[in-house]
């Protein structure tokens, strides 16, 4: 397999330093992976050690706190179950 990688470093957007703190410093943002399929979590194990990361992004809306952007399951906690099954 022959892999290019333009920049002057490895791993692409992946690509973490130190900084002169020696703080870790993730050079194009954070670095997330979503996936459910246990073969491509272990062999990214392998390259890099990972932490259990859950994001959820709750809005406000009428006493309730609702996923957004908005979804199904939005439309489920705001509206009465029958009215959300036609929408």
């Amino acid at each position: 397999m022959l892999i290019i990688e333009k920049r002057n470093h490895i791993v692409g957007n992946c690509y973490d330093y130190n900084d002169e703190n020696n703080i870790v410093i993730h050079k194009y943002g954070p670095h997330l992976s979503h996936t459910n399929y246990k073969d491509v979590y272990d062999y990214l194990y392998n390259f890099a050690g990972w932490q259990i990361y859950q994001h959820k992004v709750l809005t406000f809306i009428d006493g309730k706190k609702v996923p957004t952007p908005f979804n199904l399951n939005t439309l489920y906690e705001l509206c009465l179950k029958s009215l959300a099954e036609k929408l």
